[in-house]
Order: C-alpha cells, then sequence, then structure tokens
C-alpha cells in the first residue's frame, strides 16, 4: 500500500527542466517560428474543413415500397394531326389503355406556331356511326344500274373543282376495313345527289324516280337533298393508286370526305360527323348556308370563271366531263411544310412501377391510317419521371449535384426525326430511385422499323433499376475536430523538434570541424625536472 503511494506520489508526465539549465540558440528561434507558421496553417485549414459540409452520394439496393410512377411530359410531334395523335400504356401484363382524353393537345400550324388548344376532356369521338345501317344493298347490287360516284384522279379532280360549286370527295383506300364499310354508303349518296340534279334539270322521269325511291332511297333523304340550292357532284379518290394525289391533300387516315366550295378546299376542314346519308346532307346544307352568307359573291364569280373555262376548254377537259370516270398520270408535288401541321402533348399518366411503356402513335378509331405517311418525328421539350408515394412527404435532398437537371431530364431539348417511312424512335430508359421527387434517368435511343403494313409508333420503354442514389451532406464530428487539433499541435512540436535537433547538431559539427586548434606553449625543463644548460 505505501509503495502504490509512492509511485502515485511520484507520478510526473511533465516533469520541468531548470530554467538555469536552458539555453536558446538562434537556430531555437528560427525554427520556433517555423513551427508557429505550419500550427497556424493547419489549424485554419482544420477548421474551414470542419465548417464546410462534404457533399456526399450513397449507392445502396433499393428497398423502397413505391407502386406507381407519375410521367410528366411535353412532346411536340411534327408531322401529325392531333385528330389522329393518341398516347397508349403498356403494362408488363400487355394491357393496353388509351389516355388520350386525359391530356391537353395543342394545334400546330406548318410554322410551328400554336393555333388551338384541347384541354382535359377532350378525346377522339367514339361513338360515330361508320356507316348507314339503312343501305342493306352491297356495292356490287348498287353498281348493277350503274356507278354514280365519279372515280377521280389529280387532273379530273381538279377538272371537277373548277366546273362545280360544290364538290364533296372520299379519299379512302381499297384495303381499309372502314371505307369498305362506307362503300355502300357513299355510292347511294351519290345517287341520291346525282337524281337530284337530274330532276332539278328536268332531266329524271317521274316513274325512274319512283322506281329508285321503291329501291335504293327513301322519300324523306330525297326530299332533304332537294333543299340543296346548288348541284354537288360526289367523287372518290384510290389513294392506293393515286397515292400523291392524297399526300398532296394530306390526307393522314381513311375514309376522309373532304368539301370542296367555289374552288378552294371548304374552311371548316374535313367531315368528322356521322357517316350516313342524313348526315351527308344537313352537312352540304349547312356549308351551302354559310357560304352563301359570307361569301355571296364568291360562288357568282366562281361560275362566270366557270363558263371562261369551258369556253377554252381543252380537249382532255372536254373528254372528261364525258367520261367523268377517266384515270391519268400525276406528277410528285413539292413538300409545303404549311400543310404539314404538328401537335403539341402535354399532361402526365401513371404507370406501374414495373416494366412497361407508353407510346405516341397515329390511330383513330373511324379510320384505317396509312403506314406509309405516318410521320412520328417528335421533340421532347420536357419528359420526366417521379415517384407516386402518399405517405411519404416531398423532400429536397440537402444538396442536388451539378449533373442534376440532365441526369433526371435526358431528354429534354432534343429533337428525334425520321428521314424514311417505316421508321420511328425508341426510347429505352431505366429509372434509377434518388431521395429526391425525381428519378434518375439512364437513356438509349436508336431508330426502328416497321413492316409496310404496320403504322410506327414512337415508343418511351421504361424498366426499373434495384439500386438507388442518395445524396447527402455529411459534416465532420466535433471529437474529430478536437483530435484533429491535438494532433497538428503535437505533431508539429515533434517533427519540428527533431528538425531542431537535427540542424542544432549538424551546426555544431560544422563549427568543430571548422574551428582552428590553439598553439601549444615551449617547453622549458627537461624530463627529469631540472634546467637544460646553455649550450
Amino acid at each position: 500500500m505505501v509503495g502504490q503511494n509512492r509511485w502515485l506520489a511520484n507520478l510526473d508526465m511533465y516533469r520541468k527542466v531548470p530554467v538555469d539549465l536552458m539555453e536558446g540558440s538562434y537556430e531555437g528561434r528560427a525554427v520556433s517560428w517555423i513551427a508557429l507558421i505550419v500550427m497556424a496553417t493547419l489549424f485554419f485549414s482544420e477548421t474551414r474543413q470542419f465548417l464546410t459540409p462534404k457533399n456526399v452520394t450513397d449507392i445502396f439496393l433499393d428497398t423502397s415500397k413505391v407502386s406507381q410512377v407519375r410521367v410528366d411530359f411535353n412532346i411536340t410531334l411534327m408531322d401529325l394531326r392531333c385528330d389522329f395523335a393518341t398516347i397508349n400504356v403498356v403494362s408488363f401484363l400487355g394491357t393496353e389503355q388509351n389516355i388520350t382524353k386525359d391530356i391537353e393537345r395543342f394545334h400546330i400550324d406548318g410554322e410551328g406556331v400554336n393555333q388551338q388548344v384541347n384541354k382535359h376532356g377532350y378525346s377522339l369521338k367514339h361513338d360515330v356511326i361508320l356507316h348507314d345501317p339503312s343501305v342493306t344493298r352491297t356495292i356490287e347490287e348498287l353498281h348493277e344500274n350503274g356507278k354514280d360516284c365519279v372515280s377521280l384522279d389529280a387532273e379530273s379532280l381538279e377538272y371537277a373543282i373548277e366546273d362545280h360549286e360544290f364538290v364533296f370527295v372520299k379519299f379512302f383506300a381499297n384495303w381499309c376495313s372502314h371505307c369498305r364499310a362506307l362503300a355502300p354508303t357513299w355510292e347511294r349518296f351519290a345517287e341520291i345527289m346525282h337524281d337530284v340534279e337530274d330532276k332539278a334539270e328536268r332531266h329524271l322521269s317521274e316513274e325512274k324516280m319512283k322506281q329508285h325511291l321503291a329501291e335504293d332511297y327513301t322519300e324523306e333523304e330525297f326530299a332533304a337533298a332537294m333543299k340543296l340550292h346548288l348541284p354537288v357532284l360526289i367523287g372518290e379518290v384510290d389513294c392506293v393508286d393515286h397515292r400523291d394525289l392524297c399526300i398532296s391533300e394530306d390526307i393522314k387516315g381513311y375514309p376522309t370526305m373532304v368539301l370542296y366550295v367555289n374552288g378552294e378546299r371548304y374552311k371548316d376542314g374535313e367531315y368528322s360527323g356521322d357517316r350516313t346519308i342524313a348526315s351527308f346532307i344537313q352537312f352540304l346544307l349547312l356549308a351551302e348556308e354559310k357560304t352563301e352568307k359570307e361569301e355571296p359573291d364568291k360562288i357568282k364569280k366562281h361560275a362566270e370563271e366557270a363558263i371562261v373555262k369551258h369556253l377554252n376548254m381543252t380537249q382532255a377537259h372536254a373528254d372528261w366531263l364525258k367520261a367523268m370516270n377517266r384515270s391519268l398520270a400525276f406528277h410528285n408535288l413539292d413538300w409545303d411544310s404549311s400543310e404539314h401541321p404538328g401537335c403539341r402533348l402535354v399532361g402526365s399518366l401513371h404507370m406501374n412501377r414495373a416494366p412497361g411503356h407508353f407510346f405516341l402513335q397515329a390511330q383513330s378509331q373511324n379510320h384505317d391510317l396509312d403506314p406509309h405517311i405516318a410521320n412520328l418525328s417528335h421533340v421532347v421539350h420536357h419528359l420526366s419521371f417521379h415517384p407516386v408515394d402518399k405517405t411519404r412527404r416531398e423532400s429536397v435532398p440537402d444538396f442536388l449535384p451539378s449533373h442534376y437537371a440532365q441526369s433526371v431530364a435526358p431528354l429534354d431539348g432534343h429533337a428525334f426525326v425520321v428521314h424514311e417511312i417505316h421508321q420511328s424512335w425508341h426510347h429505352y430508359l431505366k429509372l434509377v430511385s434518388t431521395n429526391s421527387d425525381r428519378y434518375q434517368v439512364l437513356r438509349s435511343s436508336q431508330v426502328s422499323l416497321y413492316r409496310d403494313d404496320h403504322v410506327p409508333e414512337a415508343k418511351f420503354v421504361l424498366d426499373v433499376s434495384p439500386i438507388a442514389v442518395k445524396w447527402s451532406r455529411e459534416y465532420q464530428p466535433w471529437y474529430s475536430y478536437i483530435t484533429s487539433l491535438m494532433a497538428i499541435l503535437g505533431g508539429t512540436f515533434t517533427v519540428v523538434g527533431m528538425f531542431e535537433y537535427f540542424v542544432t547538431s549538424t551546426s555544431r559539427q560544422i563549427r568543430s570541424a571548422t574551428r582552428r586548434p590553439r598553439p601549444r606553449p615551449p617547453q622549458s625543463a627537461n624530463v627529469n625536472g631540472g634546467h637544460r644548460a646553455a649550450p
């Protein structure tokens, strides 16, 4: 016990050297200033690091329970009208859903200017009657007594527009199912309009009219058509045989009914109502009434011009007036941007947080679209992906890396143009979860080829990565800061002390080596201690 108390009493880690034994030197003063400068520099650097947070990116296995992803998009289709622009979502189970009605669509003209906005809730008409159910005879049976619908080509269409104030033309394709269903209705409609014109010119006898009323059409239909003041030529163009003509007329889907008034395309656009005879006649009555009200002199002017052209008509024009169904070759037309409007699609959609895709496609419930003219070139103004989690608060990370905007929306501001038919861009997107309100997106885009009978589609394929990224800021702990300061003080003192010892020892050795030895005094006595005698 006594020994332990003695050991505790003698414990002294900081024994002092007597001041009388300490000696100052020039080297010691110089090295001390160096030590102070080093300590101050390291202290300032360590304090700044302690006060500055460190940006950290961690990668770990994604364990989030988010079930859905919200997709925000703003995409412009550069050569597709809003009438045909649709968006479809396909899940990993293969189920497809059309969500076009839930988005905004901006009509864009050929110069890229917004023309009209379709707000949420707009959708294609799904309840259009595709053919007149009262027409029970086939197209072959209707043609037994002659064809009333005039077959047109590029040149004969021009002649027809010149000679008639009203020309109603059906553009169709022989492979189109909707066109085949409409053919008997259109032929019967043409027969009615032809008989109305003959009745007005007294070419139709009462007996012949009664026969048609009994076999071909009803008295109500004929009476409604008789209300028209001007004759209407009913024609059709086969877009398979006259593809360039249909392209020049900007025909995107089949069948498409176009009305020409006074030599020009009717300004209210293509016919989009029910495909029944009563609806066709009502459309013509409204068009005639509107034209007479808004442009009363234009009909008279067009008739006068037609008379002058008749007096100077070519032989080909005269032959067409006799035959009314000839088919001539036509020439290619140059591209006119004003005839190729686009459509901007803006909105959002929800998808399951699983592999799937959504795609933009030219589609119509009431038309069969020609795959040759479906151009899905597009510009992505914005496309981002957000987790849908009602239990999770929207939070912003402590910091965002400099490449954040590019990593969460890599397609923004890019245009994807196709230069050949039967092609379209496909985008493959890998979604990586983050601790922000958006997914990080890894993308790859390529042009895909389609079969001749398939309509191209701009596809966005989604896949979810099992890896998650977390961005955060870390601060140095206070105890680490204190430890670093002590290490700086003690380490600097020790290292500089060693350096000072080395300098001092070296200096002493150099001085000792360069010092001159002192001269020895002369010897005055002999070895025996006596005095040497003088010589």
